[in-house]
């Protein structure tokens, strides 16, 4: 009996090793395939039918995935991410490389025209996306040190937070704030709908029209974040915040890495200024709440951003114990057959197959499996990484997924599947 127990487990241990070598080499093939080159720079595109640009938060996704598979190729994507900075220091959400953007057919209502009519820079947009840069540039750093490599990169990655910590703090507490939905790298999220005048059910295309608006209207006054923000779109938004505070964290660890130990004081510092104020303005019991407008008023919608302060460490245990067992693990709300849906399903802006009102996104399970291990609960962080798997191994490497079916939609080879690999 014992023997056989022993065989099983062997056999079982051996499964589990040749579908991880198989699912490496899958990433590795998808990688490969979404590579691309310009000049004397290298990057990944999210995917080649639909994304073929470099968009920022997905480069750090990239990054990300690519330290564990070729760290060179790591290092390569983070500088070709930097090469391109607003003339503030800010790095834009997209880079565009090569020129014939304009005439590509998913391009030409937002990406084409908002380029070159609205944008007012050469090759890049003039919006940002979710500060993650640091965050993976530490962990490439701790998977394979460089330091030649962080002294390299350290000014513009310092400029980027810096620009963010003047010009995005309107209200002098700390907190980062975003000048249209684009930037939280969740276009359409419900969370948005408000302060857009969208009611909860309305087309992707109606959503599209308001973001374009936003563009035109802060490209009316040349992009002046300071004068145009409160007439138009001003949110401090819970996931954008988290990230930013991890990544300040990162950001000092870098700096003290280097030697610039006063930048990694101040790092530190405005890490723990963005912690005490997303406390204090934006937690309403044990759940936190984006803000809007100048009234700082709370956005009550449960979206996926509701498990981001387990990503930061913002909640004591009990508190995320709470959140775990009420709403993570609530088959109503966000436990579905393939979590985690980007919305709950108790939501009246909940769909199967809309962006960011209803389906799984690979990304938002990779930031929830962070912080389920941060606060010890392993076995939910488990499961979450088995049901991932079993999206990609049923539908392949797509953009999201329906969070009851598991079908994919959007995009066909699509990277952000890769996160698999950096949730053990």
């Amino acid at each position: 009996m014992h023997k056989t127990a022993n065989s099983i487990c062997f056999l079982t241990y051996n499964y589990r090793k040749m579908q991880s070598q198989d699912m490496q080499n899958a990433v590795e093939r998808l990688m490969l395939k979404n590579r691309r080159f310009f000049d004397s720079y290298t990057y990944t595109v999210p995917s080649s039918e639909h994304y073929p640009f470099q968009w920022l938060w997905d480069s750090c996704f990239h990054a990300i995935i690519l330290s564990h598979i070729d760290t060179t190729l790591a290092r390569e994507e983070i500088r070709s991410l930097l090469a391109r900075p607003l003339a503030n220091g800010l790095v834009p959400h997209i880079i565009y490389w090569k020129k014939g953007y304009e005439t590509l057919k998913w391009g030409r209502e937002y990406e084409g025209d908002v380029l070159t009519k609205a944008w007012g820079t050469d090759g890049v947009s003039s919006i940002t996306q979710p500060p993650l840069i640091a965050s993976a540039l530490w962990e490439l750093h701790t998977r394979a040190p460089d330091i030649g490599f962080l002294h390299e990169l350290y000014p513009r990655i310092r400029d980027h937070y810096l620009c963010l910590l003047t010009e995005r703090n309107f209200s002098a507490h700390g907190l980062m704030g975003i000048i249209n939905p684009d930037e939280s790298g969740e276009d359409n999220s419900p969370r948005f709908d408000s302060l857009q005048g969208l009611p909860s059910r309305h087309s992707p295309k109606q959503n599209l029209h308001r973001r374009i608006d936003r563009v035109r209207e802060h490209a009316k006054c040349g992009f002046d974040v300071q004068n145009c923000t409160r007439l138009h779109f001003w949110i401090e938004d819970v996931s954008f915040n988290a990230i930013s505070l991890r990544a300040l964290e990162a950001l000092s660890l870098i700096a003290n890495e280097i030697g610039e130990k006063q930048d990694s004081d101040v790092f530190s510092l405005c890490a723990q200024q963005i912690r005490t104020s997303m406390q204090l303005y934006m937690k309403s019991g044990y759940r936190y709440y984006s803000l809007q407008g100048e009234t700082q008023e709370r956005i009550i919608v449960d979206t996926w951003g509701l498990f981001m302060p387990l990503y930061a460490g913002l909640l004591h245990k009990e508190e995320a114990t709470l959140l775990v067992e009420r709403h993570l693990l609530n088959s109503k709300q966000f436990f579905t057959n393939f979590p985690i849906p980007s919305v709950s399903c108790t939501e009246k802006s909940f769909t199967g197959d809309d962006l960011w009102r209803g389906p799984t996104w690979i990304a938002i399970n990779w930031f929830v499996y962070k912080g389920l291990k941060l606060y010890g609960f392993n076995d939910v962080a488990e499961t979450i990484r088995q049901k991932t798997i079993r999206l990609l191994t049923q539908s392949g490497f797509r953009e999201y997924y329906d969070a009851h079916t598991g079908e994919g939609h959007g995009a066909h080879n699509f990277t952000w599947g890769g996160l698999v690999l950096d949730m053990n």
